[in-house]
């Protein structure tokens, strides 16, 4: 009796062991949008008005500012630098073109030692903005720059502190194809290197993604455009949880895009969700592209809170923390940026 009860009390510690490990180490958790947990926020939509012909891009807010990048424009200056306070535009800069000090390739803008780093993908740099030449100098053109690692390059990636961005890189395979993971720059010696857990087994195609840090800076989020898929790491890469939607277990269904991107709010973070085909065929338009109409919100140990429905289509958006609010890039609109009140 008592080897019997030494064994069963073992294999009790055993089976605690193993399970600690088990959810430790490689947990996963899946959410299913509710009704009740959804806001309806189209009738709250408020325009900006710019008076810019703008294409499509991307945005980035710091200080009192926000950046957007104007990706399909070929000419003139490329970027508008706005107050985030009142939408008022107070600079248009970086010039378009081949010669010394303009951007032939226009890539994501960072800011970090209170400069705007632009990244040029034609001439394989990253330029140099000190924000007092952008306020003060209507045509600054940037001479410091640094080289870009064509083997492994940041394309976008949120400041973990004073000397290290963490974000998603591109990794070439081939000439025509390439590989998305984590990495990490350190701002000093412009050294670029793969951080932290990284899904296994995924092909190359499933590896494209976004990331942003959390407010406190000791989180990450990783969201996949082609998975319904939500990576959460600790500031170190360590694994906090991965989280999955309904269409996870149809991970081989090629054409679905799930997040476009993502960014923190407060206690949360927000991700813009499609969940369909990202291209369809009308007979009478031709090929169309859909975009996310809502806003996915999560906390940072991965449990669905609510979603923002917006009710139009939009292709990029950032937080103004702030404010209290989403800025929106309607493509769809004559007048493409609009924003909404976050009710979280």
């Amino acid at each position: 009796m008592a080897m019997n009860k030494k064994l069963f009390i073992s294999m009790a510690i055993a089976i605690v062991v193993i399970s600690c490990k088990q959810s430790g180490g490689n947990t996963m958790i899946s959410y299913r949008e509710s009704a009740n947990k959804t806001i309806k926020l189209k009738e709250k939509i408020k325009g900006i008005t710019t008076n810019l012909y703008l294409g499509f891009g991307e945005f980035n807010i710091f200080d009192e500012y926000f950046i957007y990048n104007d990706f399909k424009t070929q000419e003139g200056k490329l970027i508008y630098l706005f107050n985030k306070n009142t939408f008022e535009l107070i600079r248009n800069f970086g010039i378009s073109g081949r010669g010394p000090g303009e951007i032939t390739r226009l890539g994501s803008s960072h800011f970090y030692d209170n400069t705007i780093w632009v990244d040029d993908y034609a001439k394989n740099v990253k330029w140099a903005f000190p924000l007092d030449s952008v306020l003060y100098k209507n045509d600054f053109l940037p001479k410091n720059k640094l080289e870009l690692n064509q083997d492994l390059f940041l394309t976008q990636y949120d400041n973990l502190n004073d000397t290290i961005g963490v974000g998603i890189a591109v990794k070439p395979l081939t000439y025509h194809s390439m590989d998305q993971i984590v990495a990490k720059l350190n701002y000093n010696s412009n050294i670029v290197e793969p951080y932290g857990y990284q899904y296994p087994g995924l092909k190359e195609n499933q590896t494209y993604s976004s990331l942003c840090m959390s407010g406190t800076k000791d989180k990450y989020v990783r969201c996949y455009r082609n998975l319904d898929l939500i990576t959460i790491c600790n500031a170190d890469g360590t694994l906090v949880t991965n989280v999955v939607g309904e269409q996870w277990e149809n991970i081989k269904k090629e054409h679905s895009v799930f997040y476009f991107g993502v960014n923190s709010y407060k206690n949360y973070f927000l991700v813009s969700y499609l969940g369909d085909e990202y291209v369809h065929l009308d007979k009478d338009k031709g090929i169309e592209s859909t975009y996310p109409s809502k806003l996915l919100a999560f906390n940072f140990k991965g449990e669905y809170i609510k979603t923002l429905d917006i009710g139009k289509g939009f292709s990029s958006f950032c937080v103004d923390e702030d404010n209290k609010r989403a800025i929106l890039f309607f493509e769809d609109q004559e007048e493409p940026f609009g924003y909404v009140n976050l009710e979280l």
